[in-house]
């Protein structure tokens, strides 16, 4: 008799919602609405109901609403680039991504751009008002990362139905997690973004990835049980049926693997977060943006286990920008 399935791990960092949680949806009905128009019918309600704005409530449970505004808006726009390119010439995917990267910087919107990119481009507006120059700079590179080095090197195995190796699977979702260019959109909250060489210094950064590994794994457990009985014909994109297809696992052997990835992710993070450099003035800064990324995992994991659909359905039917992020 085999045993069940172990658990995902419990993390260390309890992080309650935030208060505006129920209210976020509005803001995403709204705008889906409002620019999504050149969408079919039932691809639009699905946007405006899967839930993107209580995502962002378990996600980042602090700030005021003009602050955390900006990664609800991400996660739509987000979600629906990375949808409308799942299955796209790779090409093609980059010349969206250079587009939407031109509008979050600051370029005038074209008589060709769609609802979508007006969405971005809004986007844009709101977060150089809110954040300087060199901020808005990282997060439109890290949202063209999120499409070009995520979306784009996914749709081929898509299309072709073909499930990638397994450090292959594990380098794309590290960037089509939405969680890549979200994490840069708690920045906002604290008011005062963090300095250019504290963002990219390699101990914080390690820290990010660490954060990114924990919830694109939990997508794919949340995730494979759904896609499994598919086979090619459902999204090969998860790491768990790269193990077993590639490396001949059991569905229980690749579901305790990817818990073991996620263990070790929270015992590097919880270690390199009680051991920081010394980032003198900006000390304080860093350890409240570390505070604000500990809870990115653990709201992922509230956001796929207790949180409804109006539907009936649950978040988990639903590919995120992972969050995120694979549409």
């Amino acid at each position: 008799m085999t045993s069940s399935p172990p658990p995902l791990p419990a993390y260390p960092w309890a992080c309650d919602a935030h208060p505006e949680t129920l209210s976020l949806d509005g803001w995403v009905a709204r705008w889906a609405g409002e620019h999504l128009e050149h969408l079919p019918d039932g691809t639009r309600d699905l946007y405006a109901t899967m839930g993107l704005g209580r995502s962002v409530g378990v996600v980042l449970p602090y700030g005021s609403p003009e602050r955390i505004r900006p990664m609800v808006l991400a996660f739509l726009y987000g979600t629906v680039l990375a949808g409308s390119c799942r299955d796209a010439d790779p090409r093609e995917t980059v010349r969206a991504a250079d587009r939407a990267q031109e509008l979050l910087l600051g370029a005038p919107p074209r008589p060709g751009d769609d609802g979508t990119l007006r969405l971005v481009a809004l986007a844009g507006r709101e977060l150089r008002t809110l954040m300087p120059r060199e901020f808005v700079t990282r997060y439109a590179d890290g949202l063209r990362d999120f499409l070009v080095h995520g979306t784009a090197r996914e749709s081929p195995y898509r299309r072709a139905g073909a499930v990638p190796p397994v450090a292959e699977c594990l380098a794309i979702r590290a960037y089509s997690i939405g969680t890549h260019f979200a994490l840069d959109l708690i920045e906002p909250v604290l008011e005062r973004p963090l300095p250019p060489a504290v963002a990219g210094h390699p101990v914080l950064a390690r820290m990010r990835s660490r954060i990114i590994r924990m919830t694109a794994l939990q997508n794919e457990i949340a995730t494979v049980d759904r896609e499994r009985p598919r086979g090619r014909h459902g999204d090969v994109m998860n790491v768990l049926l790269a193990a077993e297809d590639h490396w001949g696992l059991s569905a229980e052997q690749s579901h305790r693997y990817a818990v073991h990835l996620i263990q070790q992710a929270v015992e590097e993070f919880a270690f390199l977060r009680g051991a920081l450099p010394d980032f003198g003035p900006d000390q304080d800064l860093v350890a409240e943006s570390v505070e604000r990324i500990a809870c990115v995992p653990g709201g992922w994991r509230r956001w796929y286990t207790e949180t409804p659909l109006p539907s009936g359905t649950h978040p988990g039917d639903a590919r995120l920008p992972t969050p995120p992020a694979a549409v």
